[in-house]
């Protein structure tokens, strides 16, 4: 099943922050290993001191452990621009010709997109600071999602109608 979730939310600062997405899917982030690829981000917050932004976000792509992540997201206000988070099994080192994309993927808008890497349990994509997509989640994570964020719509049935993006 894959998810969209777009607009502005009343209680959520920016529909690209990854840590009230993982918020409402307990438990994802630390099961996995996360290869986070077409990055660009914004650091915000008072914790934020110019030119020493956390080093583990420097590199592209960057294979991060779930519990690396979920301290990195806790620890910081980040608003992620573009970027895609493939999950691995933990353990896994990913094999693939191209990294995942998400900046000029017009792929995710057409029919029912799948994860970008063969070995991906699920793909997370923040799209241009205002839609974030989940690919390839299971009824179970997309129930838990639609609990804690209702507004967000079936990507597959979005595509279908033709919306533009």
């Amino acid at each position: 099943m894959n998810l969209l979730l777009e607009g502005a939310l009343s209680d959520m600062p920016y529909v690209t922050d990854m840590r009230a997405v993982f918020g409402a899917l307990p438990g994802l982030c630390v099961e996995h290993d996360w290869l986070i690829s077409d990055l660009e981000r914004i650091w915000i917050g008072k914790d934020y001191v110019p030119g020493t932004p956390d080093q583990r976000l420097a590199s592209h792509p960057l294979l991060i452990s779930g519990n690396e992540l979920e301290e990195l997201l806790s620890g910081h206000d980040i608003q992620f621009c573009w970027a895609v988070f493939s999950a691995l099994p933990a353990g896994l080192t990913p094999e693939y010709e191209h990294e995942p994309f998400a900046d000029g993927n017009q792929g995710f808008w057409i029919g029912s997109p799948q994860p970008q890497l063969t070995q991906a349990k699920m793909e997370i994509v923040c799209w241009d600071c205002s839609k974030t997509l989940l690919i390839g989640v299971d009824e179970d994570l997309a129930r838990r999602f639609k609990a804690r964020f209702p507004q967000a719509v079936d990507l597959d049935l979005y595509n279908r109608r033709g919306k533009p993006q």
